[in-house]
């Protein structure tokens, strides 16, 4: 997808692309790489170096395996029982608990793209507060690694979350 950015004269600025790249993993691992950039060449060719130095194939056929879902976090200390409960009650397909990326623990509650806002709607009713609400991609089976093939493919994820350009990095990696 292209955008265009208006100057403050009124003209446009570069192109802004937005795209999805998909990558093979080390040990078959799938990648999704969600990026948006002035420069899809340069990009696209800094994407390609940084696969075949950490064992990664850009550009491998994986978005089968994942599914775009709603995607809901609140913060909470309900248990996983009670999470399941208000999971049911909000219409959300399902729920998991997990570290968020400031290392707090979070109930993230998953539903249908078209789902997103109602469910939403009924967590704020049941007087719980949105931390984050997004479309993401969740992976329909994940992939266990261990040892050095778990800190190859570790070490993709994280270089490629690293760079301006990639706003965010979805894959199927178990630990």
């Amino acid at each position: 997808m292209k955008l265009f950015f208006l100057s403050q004269n009124g003209s446009k600025d570069k192109a802004v692309v937005s795209s999805l790249t998909e990558i093979q993993g080390p040990g078959g691992a799938y990648i999704l790489v969600d990026v948006v950039t002035d420069s899809a060449k340069q990009t696209r060719d800094q994407l390609k170096k940084l696969c075949k130095t950490h064992g990664g194939v850009y550009g491998s056929k994986v978005r089968h395996a994942f599914e775009r879902k709603g995607v809901i976090a609140i913060s909470s200390d309900l248990d996983m029982d009670q999470a399941e409960e208000v999971a049911i009650e909000a219409g959300a397909e399902d729920v998991e608990q997990v570290v968020s990326e400031d290392d707090t623990e979070v109930i993230q509650f998953i539903c249908d793209p078209s789902d997103l806002q109602r469910v939403q709607e009924k967590l704020k009713e049941l007087q719980y507060e949105t931390r984050s609400s997004s479309l993401e991609y969740i992976p329909t089976q994940t992939l266990p690694l261990t040892g050095d093939i778990l800190e190859q493919a570790s070490n993709l994820v994280r270089e490629l979350s690293d760079r301006e350009d990639v706003l965010k990095v979805y894959h199927n990696i178990e630990a």
